[in-house]
């Protein structure tokens, strides 16, 4: 293989990716109301929402559906800190930011 074929290899990985990430992009968590998951489901051709588009969670070789109390924990402030990965460091820090800058300073 030579450096112009890796070069390639890897230009076409990245590309990848991006078109998986894309696909992501302002995609629900799940779409609870059946019905509406249905449609989308059919309008979509199957990437409806990130769970089919990444792939139900499964358990020794079995698909397993999306639990209804995760449905219950939206009304939670952390919902989108914990299921959408939307941290921004507002609701439910964990540590003040003075510690945290405390902690990132060269010990003297």
């Amino acid at each position: 293989m030579t450096f112009k074929d890796l070069k390639k290899m890897i230009s076409s990985s990245n590309q990848q990716q991006t078109q998986s990430f894309d696909k992501l992009h302002d995609k629900l968590f799940w779409i609870w109301n059946i019905q509406e998951h249905k449609q989308e489901d059919v309008r979509t051709k199957g990437e409806c929402c990130f769970n089919h588009i990444i792939g139900l969670p499964t358990k020794e070789g079995l698909e397993k559906p999306i639990f209804d109390y995760i449905d219950k924990t939206k009304a939670s402030p952390a919902f989108d800190r914990e299921y959408s990965l939307k941290y921004m460091g507002l609701i439910g820090n964990v540590f003040h930011t003075i510690d945290i800058e405390a902690a990132i300073q060269p010990v003297r």
